[in-house]
């Protein structure tokens, strides 16, 4: 379970993690982490409880540190840079955006109240924005 070409193509399109793009970061890592077969860092879920899988796991979650780093600005890297494996910098990421201050509200509120329907393209894509965009309030309990 190592990362193929594949995978890391996906890397570019992710964001620098910033002050105030949490969730938009969030949802393109997580897509990088399905991708490399490693969901289990972005849900919680654990490690495989096979013992051969669990330390191919353990290999490839050490290996994700690095790139999960290399996506997060330097202002925030200091988060991340004692952490062993993908798990944790995951976990360590999620606690300090996902905890409900003020400025993590007002930029929760800015995405939702910037979103615009444009007529020319499908309503689904109105849609989706506006229910990501409550999800995103909901996790920081606005």
């Amino acid at each position: 379970m190592s990362f193929h070409s594949a995978v890391t193509s996906i890397l570019p399109s992710v964001p620098m993690l910033t002050d105030d793009n949490w969730f938009a970061w969030c949802k393109k890592m997580k897509m990088f982490l399905l991708g490399a077969g490693m969901a289990p860092v972005a849900t919680g879920s654990g490690a495989p409880s096979d013992t051969k899988a669990k330390a191919e796991y353990n290999k490839v979650d050490g290996q994700l540190v690095a790139y999960i780093f290399t996506k997060v600005s330097e202002e925030h890297q200091y988060l991340v840079e004692d952490c062993d494996t993908g798990t944790a910098a995951w976990a360590a990421l999620k606690k300090h955006f996902e905890k409900s201050t003020m400025g993590h509200r007002m930029a929760a509120r800015r995405e939702f109240y910037n979103i615009n329907h444009d007529p020319s393209l499908p309503i689904s894509q109105y849609i989706q924005a506006v229910t990501t965009a409550l999800l995103d309030c909901a996790l920081i309990a606005i």
